[in-house]
């Protein structure tokens, strides 16, 4: 029975399958393509099977696929021996996948594969295509450990997490200043708002101020109306008071003089000359000119009750 046991191999890789650019894909794939073309791919693979042929790795191999096949037929013989020939081949090279047995052929033969000559001749190709020089460079930057590449691996996302971090900081820098701008125009903006108030308010106050004093202005102007008024209607009434005193003391003259009158000529004469006065009628008569008389001799005394009445 063959050995199951299984050699783990790292997966190979498709150009196809690796981050490359568009123009080294486009090279390697025109690489390859030259190495087939000069017959370097049916070189190698003549001296890969000539190499397994001559070893003794060839009947191993065999060995196993019979081993494998055998074990098949005796646990299924019905179905295998019934079925056409392509589907029992199917069916045994399930199970010599499934055991291994193809897996430990291909790394046999990839271990016959000389991978150095190989590059050899491709390196050889690159040189004619793109210059000694540019194919050595390429060559240097493709020998590269695995630990090499961890490190530049490592090395690159240092200085891309150092990119970030710095980028970050300054984006959060960016963001500080910008708030510390906002606060200010802020502040600057309450102040203005504030000083803006503030002057609303005493230009208010100062018009309250001149309102309170025009309207001080307009009381006192009230007041002096008023205090003109009262003297108006004082200089009235003290007129009024000075006709009345002279009505009183003309009444008081008529009535003295009726009295001196009646005295004098007489009631009847007496009253008929004050109704002729009154009446506005001439009397120029005799009556009158005794009356003038009568009252010529009588004025001293007439005075004298005058100043007494006033008095």
């Amino acid at each position: 029975m063959a050995d199951s046991s299984t050699v783990t191999h790292p997966r190979r890789f498709k150009a196809s399958e690796l981050p490359l650019t568009s123009a080294t894909r486009t090279a390697i794939d025109g690489l390859a393509h030259a190495f087939k073309k000069k017959g370097g791919y049916d070189a190698t693979r003549k001296q890969v099977w000539d190499t397994f042929e001559a070893s003794d790795q060839r009947g191993q191999i065999t060995k196993a696929i019979l081993e494998v096949a055998e074990e098949e037929i005796e646990r299924n013989p019905t179905q295998l021996l019934t079925l056409d020939r392509g589907k029992a081949v199917a069916l045994i090279d399930g199970a010599l996948d499934r055991t291994g047995v193809y897996r430990k052929a291909e790394a046999l033969l990839e271990s016959l594969i000389d991978v150095g000559a190989i590059e050899q001749q491709i390196r050889e190709l690159r040189k004619a295509e793109v210059g000694e020089d540019a194919a050595e460079e390429e060559r240097v930057h493709g020998a590269k450990t695995d630990e090499d590449y961890a490190a530049e691996i490592g090395a690159r996302r240092a200085e891309r997490d150092k990119k970030y971090a710095d980028l970050k900081a300054m984006e959060e820098e960016i963001a500080r200043q910008r708030r510390e701008i906002a606060e200010r125009e802020e502040r600057a903006e309450q102040k203005k708002r504030e000083a803006e108030r503030a002057a609303r308010e005493a230009k208010r106050k100062e018009e309250r101020e001149k309102e309170r004093e025009r309207e001080k202005e307009r009381e006192r102007e009230r007041e002096r109306e008023r205090e003109r008024e009262r003297e108006r209607e004082q200089t009235e009434i003290a007129t009024e008071a000075g006709r009345g005193f002279e009505t009183i003391a003309t009444e008081i003259e008529t009535e003295v003089e009726t009295e001196i009158a009646v005295t004098e000529l007489g009631q009847g004469p007496a009253h008929e000359i004050i109704h002729a006065t009154a009446r506005g009628i001439d009397t120029d008569g005799a009556e009158a000119r005794e009356r003038k008389a009568a009252a010529a001799k009588t004025e001293p005394r007439r005075n004298y009750r005058r100043k007494s009445c006033l008095a």
